[in-house]
């Protein structure tokens, strides 16, 4: 619109002017809602992962602790796809 005859102007002479400004705004909304959403997930993954350390960390100085021999796990076990378990002690 700016930059169609007449320039400098918002006056249109022609309306497909005005179909294509308006398929160009749709564009840019959709292209910016979809950036937003990546960003969001994004950050939400990042968080994810430093919750996942934390919790590494703990596990490990719980090992540290608790376990005679940390690198062979008797009480705090990890199970794949499920998490980390607390095993009683058998007597």
């Amino acid at each position: 619109m700016l930059f169609s005859e007449p320039r400098f102007t918002f006056a249109v002479n022609d309306t497909s002017y005005l179909i294509t400004f308006a398929i160009m705004t749709l564009t840019a909304v959709f292209t910016s809602t979809l950036t937003a959403q990546m960003k969001r997930s994004a950050r939400q993954a990042m968080e994810r992962e430093q919750d996942m350390q934390a919790l590494r960390t703990l596990t490990a100085d719980l090992r540290r602790k608790i376990e005679k021999n940390p690198a062979r796990p008797r009480y705090i076990l990890t199970e794949i796809g499920v998490g980390y378990r607390l095993v009683e002690e058998r007597e």
